[in-house]
């Protein structure tokens, strides 16, 4: 809480003090003042406070301004982010981590070392991860010199 908050929530619990012919001294000061550097938003802390006399029979302390604002207190978000799902198949997977790095001349920064392949199997491979793109309309994906007329005529 700034500086400045923090001011003018003290003035605030002063004057609702006040309302119960209470000072507010330099002992409850400091108490009030250690609270509010807990809380975040200030105007929360006004809000409560502007309702305490509506239910407080007494002078309020940190703990009774605390229950309000844990009862006005915008819930928080339940929502959570979706959990990716993968939908690759493992066999298009390992043909894609095979041959981009190829395509590009760049490693992958996910993956730490390349895998044995045989050139029976990149050829496999190759063939798979064209006929990918062209099912998925996605014809950058391959470079030119790695096209396969036979997939892409």
């Amino acid at each position: 809480m700034r500086h400045e908050d923090e001011d003018r929530c003290l003035s605030a619990i002063s004057m609702t003090l006040q309302f119960y012919n209470k000072k507010m001294d330099e002992l409850s000061r400091k108490f009030w003042r250690q609270w509010l550097r807990q809380q975040n938003n200030p105007e929360l802390v006004l809000d409560a406070l502007r309702l305490y006399p509506n239910e407080g029979k007494f002078a309020p302390k940190p703990a009774d301004i605390q229950q309000i604002i844990e009862l006005i207190r915008p819930p928080k978000s339940t929502y959570k982010e979706k959990e990716i799902e993968d939908t690759c198949p493992p066999e298009i997977r390992k043909a894609w981590t095979h041959w981009i790095p190829r395509f590009w001349d760049q490693p992958l920064p996910f993956k730490e070392q390349a895998e044995q392949v045989t050139e029976d199997q990149a050829e496999a491979w190759l063939i798979l991860v064209n006929q990918e793109a062209k099912r998925l309309n996605q014809p950058d994906s391959i470079p030119e010199t790695h096209k396969l007329q036979e997939i892409w005529a």
